[in-house]
């Protein structure tokens, strides 16, 4: 099936099942940049369709419905076709995040090599984009508040992308 073309009320579903089952466990993926996501007209979120699909493939394996759940291998088959259409050499905080959910759902499967390929790729990224340097923003502008979120959010997901890269060494 082509999850492209799946309809919006199954890949709101998908995303409502990710992070009702596996969001306490997997902190770095933004509900609401997801949900703006799939509100938003298909050329506006096309950047991140690959990580709206990892969501979806993991939210699709929680579902009660046989057929939404035969829809998690196609959403990350999707998700590992659109991102590799797009240049590796291009670090973004998205590709990140899909590579690491990619690498969780291939360790499901027992494809640990996979997962560790994915999970290895998605800590570089992070450290190419200066995820894990948190000191960096302790010099920054701005009310306090904002930036020990800020702060908060970027230790949250370089001990996540970090535990994640140990955990699926083979």
């Amino acid at each position: 099936m082509d999850v492209g073309r799946c309809p919006s009320v199954v890949l709101k579903e998908c995303v409502n099942l990710f992070f009702s089952y596996q969001r306490p466990f997997c902190t770095i993926v933004d509900r609401d940049e997801i949900e703006q996501g799939l509100l938003s007209p298909m050329d506006d979120y096309r950047q991140s369709t690959y990580l709206i699909h990892a969501v979806c493939a993991m939210g699709a394996l929680m579902s009660d419905d046989r057929h939404v759940r035969e829809l998690a291998n196609p959403f990350v088959a999707s998700a590992e076709s659109k991102l590799s259409e797009t240049p590796f050499w291009h670090s973004r905080l998205d590709r990140a995040q899909t590579m690491l959910l990619i690498a969780v759902f291939a360790a499901g499967r027992g494809h640990i090599s996979k997962a560790w390929i994915y999970s290895g790729m998605a800590i570089r990224i992070t450290q190419d984009l200066g995820i894990d340097d948190i000191w960096s923003l302790s010099a920054g502008q701005g009310p306090q508040s904002a930036l020990s979120t800020v702060v908060e959010k970027r230790q949250r997901m370089s001990l996540t992308f970090t535990i994640s890269d140990k955990s699926l060494q083979p």
